[in-house]
């Protein structure tokens, strides 16, 4: 596409922008189902959760609901940024056209006129058409000015609507401000305690999962309401080449898996089943990262929390590793759900936070908070003993 410039502002096209306000719209779409959402779960808690755990789960859902509200308003913006940056153009490219071609008749009137008075004066007749060249090109000169002018207030006004669209852009993708805050999530410190690690990129290049991570978390939210209300799939598989997938292997909980099944294979055992089990620090932290809607943190691992998982050897490579297929499973219900971490094996335990009787009543009775089943299937390269 060639650069729109001052002398035809019209030129080129606004490159996939209108793929762009579709993709913003379906963004739309998304955050407003998923506030639905979070408004029936918060119903739900709210007839039924008491005391401080209510209030807990309460202000849950508010700050969810703040941070859907939030970007559904910075893609808002950036959709009224991309239409007004579409039709500028279209405005431009209409009203360039006209002084475009008077500025070429102009300039094209200017060299023949130059070239006339430059011809010989002494010709019979020569006189009269140098003076009538001379009249040519001074009107010429004005036409060509004119149409400069104008030329330039519409390319400033182009100019002024793409800075408008890229400054909107800038923001919705921004760190700090914008609708991809929740890359930010693996590798920040956290207040509530040592951040989850990115196994594989650095900060330096953590913008290059950025739609990984969308990817990913969108995956999680289509189960949340699943669950939530009890309705759509009562499964949800991937494989490694889903980012759901490709997220949940960059966890600590799968580091520490890995680890375990790296020792397995070191003592012999080339086929086994295990298990993971969360740990109680891990709830101050799982907590911020679904109420950051996955932006601190890794949401995936923070759904799956504990979960089993079983692996096979199952190609011998010739330079000293193995091919290892590893699958995990887990199912959310309520009891997975309100089981504090840690507490399984305690004594009296496993121990559940005060919510529990109240789902089960929306369980029950509204059909919510069904069960669902996770399956992840992935390969891992191991050294051999």
């Amino acid at each position: 596409m060639a650069e729109f410039t001052k002398e035809d502002p019209g030129c080129g096209n606004p490159e996939g922008i209108d793929e762009l306000m579709e993709q913003l719209l379906r963004d739309q779409v998304q955050l407003e189902n998923a506030h639905t959402v979070i408004n029936d779960s918060a119903w739900a808690v709210k007839q039924h959760w008491k005391g401080k755990a209510g209030e807990a789960a309460a202000a849950t859902h508010e700050a969810l609901k703040s941070n859907i509200a939030a970007k559904h308003s910075l893609i808002g913006g950036a959709f009224t940024a991309c239409r007004d940056y579409r039709d500028a153009h279209e405005t431009v490219k209409d009203q360039a056209r006209v002084w475009v071609n008077q500025l070429e008749a102009a300039r094209q009137t200017i060299n023949a006129a130059s070239e006339m008075i430059k011809g010989p004066k002494n010709a019979p007749g020569m006189a009269e058409l140098i003076e009538i060249a001379a009249r040519s090109k001074a009107a010429a000169v004005v036409e060509e000015a004119e149409a400069l002018e104008r030329l330039t207030a519409l390319y400033e006004d182009r100019v002024e609507a793409r800075d408008a669209f890229r400054s909107a852009i800038a923001y919705l993708t921004e760190e700090d401000g914008g609708i991809n805050v929740k890359v930010r999530a693996i590798d920040n410190p956290s207040p509530s305690g040592p951040p989850r690690r990115t196994q594989g990129p650095n900060e330096a290049d953590l913008g290059s999962i950025r739609n990984l991570i969308d990817q990913a978390n969108e995956s999680v939210w289509r189960m949340v309401a699943a669950w939530v209300s009890g309705k759509g799939p009562r499964t949800f598989a991937w494989d490694e080449s889903d980012p759901f997938t490709q997220l949940f292997v960059r966890s600590d909980s799968v580091a520490k898996v890995k680890a375990s099944i790296q020792e397995q294979i070191l003592n012999g055992n080339y086929r086994d089943t295990g298990r993971y089990d969360a740990q109680g620090e891990d709830l101050p932290r799982d907590l911020e990262t679904i109420t950051s809607l996955g932006g601190k943190g890794n949401l995936p691992e923070a759904f799956m929390g504990s979960f089993a998982y079983d692996y096979d050897v199952t190609t011998v490579n010739g330079d000293g590793t193995a091919t290892v297929t590893i699958h995990a499973w887990n199912y959310t219900d309520v009891e997975s759900a309100t089981r504090i971490p840690g507490t399984s094996k305690a004594p009296g335990g496993p121990y559940y936070l005060g919510p529990y009787a109240s789902m089960k009543f929306v369980q029950d009775v509204l059909g919510g908070y069904q069960t669902i089943r996770q399956d992840i299937t992935w390969t891992e390269t191991v050294r051999l003993p």
